[in-house]
């Protein structure tokens, strides 16, 4: 083989993998279905040099934050441990976001996991966000109370990506790193640029023509490959269903499933890449950098549908005050989100912290949530169980949910995992020198 055909075939293995990966971001977004390979952190503020404050102040006061020397070479290939977006699959007026999920992407383990949100899940929007959008000149009910596909219609275009992130990590207490929204008419054009998906459907099929509504559903029963606008009528049909939105999400990612069997493939990705790319970049909104592609590279050429998994919120589906709500279970809500986002990381420290002496580790505690007095709260509990706290303050840096403990040497953060709800271990070699631990207490603990 020549050089000429070498670089010929490096350049079209190079642009199937960056192609596939804008496409298939966008593909599962309107597809309602899992980006795997296309969100990443973007910049983090990681705290380095701080003005210690000494642990027997009872006052904590605010420590400026640095930016940390990452190696630019790795982080542009390296993918971070896990990155979680937010996909809105909007209404025909790109107003509710009747469909919502919540996806992660863990790198170690090339790992895909999706929670599926009902649209009728029964939330109280703070006080806060109600005041936004009210001084918007939006309605909103002063309580807060509404349905969730309704945060994003209030809270308008603009406004309504953020706002929904806001109410899924409240609900869930993870962090996520982007949005993802898209409509209808994506999903239809989509559907129908990769030919139709092969899907059997139930044997009565999906009939629907109400008079009220700009919606007509007519779908055969039995095995056939669905167009656009049959795959739309799939996806939102629930008329008769027992289980009611709960019935049409497990139908939803079935569809989903067959979906991704279909457009992964690669000479069928390869030939439909022009099209598609022009479709992602017509249809859909995001707030995710194309800078952060070559980060995904190894992780998009190794997942496949044994590594995608898919999950469903359990709860009822009470009728109040004449509007039928789905009310989730808080309990079997957060074992989920253990089960999916921690469970790993407390293991491994559990393993890893047995054999540590915890006393001769110099750890500095800074409050990044919203409780006053948090931090001095978490140094005595600590110092209690032998650890070594010997200063406290408060973060200056962006807030996040997650507690993040910054450490020069990665074992050293083990430990400290246990013992928070949510905790990840960023190792920061600049951190101050009196510290061997600086822990930034999330908005979740």
């Amino acid at each position: 083989m020549d050089k000429n055909e070498k670089k010929r075939k490096l350049v079209k293995r190079y642009l199937l993998i960056v192609g596939s990966l804008v496409v298939v971001f966008g593909l599962l977004a309107a597809a309602f279905v899992f980006a795997y390979s296309v969100v990443t952190g973007g910049d983090e503020s990681h705290l380095a040099t701080q003005k210690p404050v000494e642990s027997d102040q009872s006052v904590e006061t605010p420590a400026p934050t640095a930016t940390s020397k990452p190696n630019p070479i790795e982080d542009i290939f390296r993918a971070p441990d896990r990155t979680t977006a937010l996909v809105l699959g909007l209404d025909e007026q790109g107003l509710l976001a009747d469909l919502q999920l919540l996806v992660t992407y863990d790198a170690l383990a090339n790992r895909a996991d999706i929670i599926s949100v009902p649209r009728d899940t029964r939330i109280v929007l703070p006080q806060t966000e109600v005041r936004a959008i009210q001084q918007d000149g939006r309605s909103c009910p002063d309580d807060g109370v509404m349905k969730i596909n309704e945060v994003h219609a209030r809270a308008g275009t603009e406004k309504g990506p953020a706002a929904a992130q806001r109410q899924i990590t409240r609900m869930f207490g993870v962090d996520i790193d982007y949005y993802v929204v898209v409509n209808v008419a994506a999903f239809r054009a989509i559907v129908e640029e990769v030919g139709g998906i092969p899907f059997t459907v139930r044997p009565k099929g999906y009939y629907y023509n109400p008079p009220d509504q700009d919606l007509v559903i007519d779908v055969p029963g039995g095995f056939r490959v669905l167009s656009g606008i049959e795959a739309e009528g799939v996806v939102r049909y629930r008329d008769d269903y027992g289980g009611g939105d709960l019935e049409r999400i497990g139908v939803q990612q079935e569809f989903l499933k067959a979906f991704l069997e279909t457009v992964l493939g690669e000479e069928r990705l390869m030939s439909n890449l022009p099209v598609l790319l022009s479709t992602m970049v017509s249809y859909v909104k995001t707030d995710f950098g194309i800078d952060s592609i070559p980060k995904y590279v190894t992780s998009l050429q190794s997942i496949n549908m044994d590594n995608i998994h898919f999950h469903q919120l359990t709860g009822t589906a009470p009728t109040i005050d004449g509007v039928s709500y789905f009310v989730y279970d808080e309990v079997a809500t957060e074992a989920l989100i253990y089960e999916i986002f921690h469970k790993n990381n407390v293991e491994q420290a559990e393993n890893d912290a047995e054999d540590m002496d915890v006393s001769t580790l110099r750890v500095q505690v800074l409050n990044g949530g919203a409780t006053a007095g948090m931090a001095g709260t978490t140094r005595d509990a600590l110092n209690a169980k032998g650890y070594n706290v010997t200063a406290t303050g408060n973060y200056s840096g962006t807030q996040r949910v997650q507690t993040r403990i910054f450490v020069r040497e990665e074992a050293h953060g083990a430990p400290f995992v246990k013992e928070f709800k949510s905790a990840v271990v960023e190792i920061d070699k600049d951190i101050p020198a009196v510290y061997d631990v600086v822990i930034v207490l999330g908005k979740g603990e």
